[in-house]
């Protein structure tokens, strides 16, 4: 099992650089973090980690995510389907939670096909 292991890397999207990392071992399940980032792995996301990759590619200006100016939602909706299809979460289930929730709602509406299953915090 490689729930200890973190894999962390830089994605490059649009010209900015968003941070992601992956924990654990078997089907890929995604996360998208609410107002804290992911400074850590959350208790709840290792206990996921236990039977799947969860991959978590973390918003702009979190973590080590650059800062980048938006004019709307549809730039934040733009970068999270980006970020999911250079992480590979394309079409995989999703937790989300606080603003990561709001994102992948909006996503999974205009673009239902990125998300197999969608569970809120």
């Amino acid at each position: 099992m490689r729930n200890t292991v973190v894999d962390q890397q830089l994605i490059e999207i649009d010209g900015a650089h968003l941070a992601s990392w992956r924990v654990g071992d078997g089907p890929r399940l995604g996360y998208l973090h609410g107002i804290l980032g992911n400074p850590v792995i959350p208790p709840f996301v290792r206990d996921l980690a236990r039977d799947h990759e969860v991959i978590a590619p973390s918003l702009p200006g979190f973590d080590r995510s650059d800062p980048r100016p938006t004019d709307g939602m549809h730039d934040w909706i733009f970068l999270i389907s980006a970020a999911l299809d250079a992480v590979g979460l394309t079409g995989c289930p999703m937790v989300a939670s606080g603003v990561g929730a709001m994102l992948a709602l909006e996503l999974a509406a205009v673009r239902p096909e990125a998300i197999e299953h969608l569970t809120l915090i």
